[in-house]
């Protein structure tokens, strides 16, 4: 599913079949049967994806027991689909349902979870998030994997507890993480001198949510009027800034009650 979506969209990558997978992961068996395979671990798939062209990153819920909800979204915001490895099965995790009333401007309850990002200085839209939108070869397309279970009969049996690793297949020339940019943001905006408050005192002492994704630099300069920057002078500036192929994009949105 993964080598299909990124054939369709870049000329770069090619389709590959099922075969063509487990055949590319046979120098990495680890003295496992290959033929028939009894399926593949999570980093025999990331090195697939290296074997094509990828730059993956595989992210545990161990490594990142805080922020693993966050930034499965984060990549998830930025139009990636991600593999899920769950108990001894795998799925494709490709979207995200919000409900932007259900939190706002309260911190998660029980009634209301939402996830906390540790040690961060701003709320961020995954607060939002409510379930991530899937496929699961197993069954239909499109099942929705809540936070707590399965709600209705098309829902997918798993929950976001059981999501033990997910990869990013990240192409090439993307050259900063999602939890490597984030404090670079944060800084960018706190700073004393340079922060918020001194280059955009409308915003001081505002509650800030942020939203942030990475995008190719051509998508992102091709939607600057449909965005709205609010002055033509700074939407110009973004069109003539030289910018590498991809760029991490995080937009401030201010809340009242």
């Amino acid at each position: 599913m993964i080598f299909r979506y990124y054939s369709n969209r870049y000329r770069r990558y090619s389709e590959i079949l099922p075969f063509q997978i487990t055949k590319l992961a046979a120098n990495h068996a680890g003295g496992s049967r290959v033929y028939p395979s009894s399926g593949l671990y999570s980093w025999q798939l990331a090195e697939t994806l290296r074997l094509q062209k990828f730059s993956p990153v595989v992210y545990s819920r161990k490594q990142f027991p805080e922020i693993f909800d966050h930034l499965l979204y984060t990549y998830i915001e930025s139009g990636l689909p991600l593999i899920l490895t769950l108990p001894k099965h795998v799925v494709v995790a490709f979207g995200h349902k919000s409900d932007y009333a259900a939190v706002w401007p309260h911190a998660p309850t029980e009634a209301t979870p939402g996830p906390v990002v540790p040690h961060q200085r701003f709320d961020y839209s995954s607060l939002f998030n409510r379930a991530f939108v899937i496929n699961d070869d197993n069954f239909f397309p499109y099942q929705i994997l809540n936070r707590e279970g399965p709600g209705r009969l098309v829902d997918s049996q798993y929950n976001w507890r059981q999501i033990e690793e997910f990869i990013v297949p990240l192409p090439e020339r993307v050259f900063l993480t999602a939890e490597q940019v984030q404090p670079a943001i944060e800084a960018v905006l706190t700073d004393a001198g340079v922060g918020i408050s001194a280059r955009s005192p409308t915003l001081s002492g505002k509650k800030l949510l942020l939203r942030l994704f990475l995008s190719t630099a051509r998508s992102f300069k091709r939607k600057l009027r449909e965005r709205g920057m609010g002055h033509s002078t700074v939407e110009n500036v973004y069109r003539r800034m030289p910018m590498p192929h991809f760029v991490w994009v995080c937009e401030i949105a201010e809340f009242s009650e």
